[in-house]
């Protein structure tokens, strides 16, 4: 009886499409990583205003999740005109 191995999924792929995977992956880790800056930002700002140029009261947390926003959005075209280029 011969033992399970689990087969290697990229060994019939050419070089480009695995360096194509693991920058899609690089991305969408990029992407969630921002999310969750923003998200950890809006809660601290909620319990405890920041202090920042801006950021004095608690209702001021919707600035962050508009810049979270532009900043997702800014990140998304980077990286669609450099994968077009």
């Amino acid at each position: 009886m011969q033992a399970f191995v689990k087969p290697d999924l990229s060994a019939g792929c050419p070089e480009p499409v695995r360096t194509k995977l693991i920058r899609c992956g690089l991305r969408r880790f990029m992407f969630k990583m921002i999310t969750f800056l923003v998200v950890c930002l809006m809660a601290v700002q909620v319990i405890r205003p920041l202090g920042l140029p801006g950021l004095k009261r608690r209702k001021d947390a919707w600035k962050l999740a508009v810049g979270g926003l532009l900043l997702t959005l800014a990140a998304s075209m980077i990286a669609y005109y450099s994968r077009v280029a």
